[in-house]
């Protein structure tokens, strides 16, 4: 799966929210909590606006593995749906 976010930014294609959440599922599905945290190294040095629906997914994606401190961070959150 990093592969495509490497393959995108090679091919100057950026990303938008659908793919980064649909990103952020499949690693929820792998449980696999430190690869969502290099999706979101990823969004901060990419120029990607975020909405309501990413934050919905990563919150969704944390509670469902139970990491609960990181579900809590993403909740507390307020950007104004501007950048992560």
């Amino acid at each position: 799966m990093e592969f495509l976010l490497r393959s995108m930014r090679s091919d100057r294609i950026k990303p938008n929210c659908v793919r980064l959440c649909s990103l952020v599922r499949a690693y929820r599905k792998a449980r696999k909590a430190e690869k969502i945290l290099g999706v979101l190294h990823f969004i901060e040095n990419a120029d990607v606006m975020l909405d309501i629906i990413f934050f919905n997914c990563l919150v969704d994606a944390y509670g469902k593995m139970g990491c609960f401190v990181e579900m809590k961070g993403v909740l507390a959150r307020d950007d104004g749906g501007k950048r992560l």
